[in-house]
């Protein structure tokens, strides 16, 4: 999945698993959500690891403009 901000004119090249978050983000969700959804995708995935990777991911989206965060 490719997301493409017309203003800024940049694109952005989600993997499988960036583009599964993406999805989930068309209604609002909370980090800890993301995460759970996460972890149902991939079941070895710790918690731990399930949170920092849904912040980075949320991180990247929000400094490419793609998302504002509440």
């Amino acid at each position: 999945m490719v997301l493409y901000h017309r203003t800024a004119r940049t694109a952005l090249v989600l993997n499988p698993t960036g583009s599964h978050l993406w999805d989930r983000l068309g209604t609002p969700a909370a980090l800890p959500d993301l995460a759970a959804a996460l972890r149902e995708k991939f079941p070895a995935l710790s918690v731990e690891d399930a949170r920092k990777d849904v912040a980075a991911f949320l991180d990247e989206l929000t400094r490419h403009g793609a998302i504002v965060r509440a």
